[in-house]
């Protein structure tokens, strides 16, 4: 209780001369005082950590100035009078310009402001476009929107995009934002527009002698797909007779250090398939007929016997299965006086035989309808030998009994004829 009675006296004697600090102290020392009277007796010791604008033992004492003003203000009876550039009750904090015109955030640290994206400046109160038109752009003051300049697009100038009036491809064409290696822009022309920037009409390109591509040359100049006998990039140098009509004019690339003077460029024909010859008019055969004809003027041969085809490359003469010649069974020849429509015939090497040489045959040759089989005769019922050249009796008596040639083959057991081969 006599702490209790203490706390009264000393509350009342606050009451009387601060009437403001007694109403705060009050309350929270009243609900607390069990809890510190119940620590006090245990020994324990305690301290408070007061708030900002509070001091003393128990916090009850108002302070006007926290931190006297941290030294960058004045502290008067309203509390702290800050400095230029610092803020906060007690003045420990760093001011941003204008407070960032509100347009912005205060870093209180270091006293700088972070712009919003449409502005700028120290004190966030300078519109801007969108960031700075990335360096490729003018920014209007009044829309606030980015004139990018050319070979840029978007809203703030930062995407690649193709040179030319009206948007790019001088209207004429489409941008393709990757469309050459490492993903540079290029311009996709309409039909009948070519160039670099599709600013050229191709109706009056190739002078006369082909068609205008979209497709443009390295020197940005349209590239002309020319008729059979024309060349070069629109169509101006003509080969020999026009190729007449059986190839295609290339420009060859002359060797360094040639000593050539002439600007004009060196020509020849590339001649179709059957046709050779600096202007493409003299025909060829096939294969030169593989050999086994004669190549005539119009480009056709006339095949040897048992050769037939454009090529001459037909065995229509030829042996069944090839006589298994690479088998090593025979070979395919050609009967004496043999013409057309009469086939070659296979010579079959020892060992084998048949049409086709395909028939292998034993040495000396298997008799009585016996096979050749792994150079062996296998013979049927009723003979036997090498060649199966000995008769036997059925089944060979199923080895059972023995077989007697009297004036006929009979099987006997024990005296008795069982089984007769007549």
């Amino acid at each position: 209780m006599c702490g209790l009675a203490s706390f009264l006296l000393e509350n009342l004697t606050l009451a009387l001369t601060s009437p403001f600090a007694f109403f705060v102290s009050l309350r929270p020392l009243s609900l607390t005082q069990t809890a510190i009277e119940r620590k006090a007796s245990q020994g324990l010791h305690f301290s408070c950590k007061c708030s900002e604008g509070w001091a003393g033992v128990g916090c009850d004492t108002a302070v006007s100035c926290p931190k006297d003003c941290s030294g960058h203000g004045t502290c008067t009876g309203e509390g702290c009078k800050c400095d230029h550039g610092w803020d906060g009750a007690g003045c420990g904090l760093k001011a941003c310009p204008q407070e960032c015109s509100g347009h912005g955030t205060c870093n209180v640290h270091q006293g700088i402001c972070a712009c919003d994206a449409e502005f700028k400046g120290d004190a966030c109160a300078e519109r801007r476009c969108k960031n700075d038109c990335s360096g490729h752009g003018e920014c209007d003051a009044k829309s606030m929107a980015c004139t990018c300049g050319l070979g840029w697009h978007g809203d703030d100038c930062s995407t690649p995009w193709c040179v030319g009036s009206y948007g790019g491809c001088s209207g004429h064409g489409n941008c393709l934002e990757n469309g050459l290696p490492g993903g540079k822009p290029f311009c996709e022309c309409e039909a009948g527009w070519s160039g670099r920037v599709c600013r050229t009409e191709c109706v009056h390109l190739c002078n006369g002698r082909g068609t205008c591509s979209d497709d443009i040359t390295r020197g940005g100049a349209p590239r002309c797909n020319c008729e059979k006998g024309f060349a070069g990039a629109l169509c101006e140098y003509k080969c020999a007779g026009e190729c007449n009509g059986h190839g295609t004019c290339e420009v060859e690339e002359q060797e360094q250090g040639s000593g050539s003077t002439s600007h004009e460029p060196k020509l020849a024909c590339k001649c179709d398939t059957g046709f050779t010859g600096s202007d493409c008019t003299i025909t060829i055969c096939p294969k030169l007929c593989s050999g086994r004809g004669t190549c005539g003027k119009d480009g056709v041969c006339t095949c040897e016997e048992g050769w037939a085809g454009d090529a001459c490359d037909i065995d229509y003469w030829g042996c069944k299965e090839n006589c298994h010649a690479t088998k090593g069974h025979g070979q395919c020849v050609a009967q004496i006086g043999a013409g057309p429509g009469k086939p070659k015939k296979c010579v079959c090497n020892k060992g084998w035989g048949g049409e086709d040489c395909g028939l292998e045959m034993c040495d000396p040759l298997c008799l009585n309808g016996g096979k050749c089989e792994d150079k062996i005769c296998r013979c049927i019922a009723g003979w036997s030998g090498k060649r199966c050249e000995t008769k036997t009796c059925p089944y060979n008596c199923w080895n059972h009994v023995s077989c007697l040639f009297l004036s006929f083959l009979r099987c006997l057991v024990h005296g008795f004829f069982l089984l007769s081969s007549s």
